[in-house]
């Protein structure tokens, strides 16, 4: 009897630590919906349109955001953002490296589907991504 108690506490102990983690972990496959691009930098006409193309993993953690470009060999890309905000109008993360800010900003729109703004800012130009994206 005692060797079944010990089990169910293990059994219980072990579904409390792992809970949070599986509760906050969701990954989003996304599509572009949007882009906009404002610089004083020449970058093609074909800039726009290839942004239009892109595809993303979005991943949440307890403490990051991961954002995964897919699908082009060219430019593979991930980016881990560190959370700073968590609350009733979504998820903002940031990333910061002192010539660039990059925020990402994740909405619910229903169990199913999130509505992501990625906005790259720096002295030179400003890039923001609009996506849909469906949970994986």
């Amino acid at each position: 009897m005692v060797f079944m108690k010990n089990r169910v506490i293990i059994f219980v102990g072990i579904l409390f630590f792992a809970y949070p983690t599986y509760a906050i972990s969701n990954s989003f496959f996304c599509d572009v919906t949007s882009f906009s691009h404002t610089t004083q930098l020449d970058e093609g006409s074909n800039f726009v349109a290839n942004n239009l193309k892109k595809k993303y993993l979005i991943t949440t953690k307890e403490k990051n955001i991961i954002v995964s470009q897919i699908g082009d060999e060219n430019e593979p890309n991930q980016r881990i953002f560190n959370i700073i905000t968590n609350d009733k109008w979504g998820l903002t993360g940031l990333i910061n490296n002192g010539l660039m800010w990059q925020i990402v900003f994740l909405s619910d729109k229903d169990d199913e589907t999130i509505s992501v703004t990625i906005t790259i800012l720096t002295f030179a130009f400003v890039n923001a991504w609009v996506l849909g994206c469906k949970k994986v």
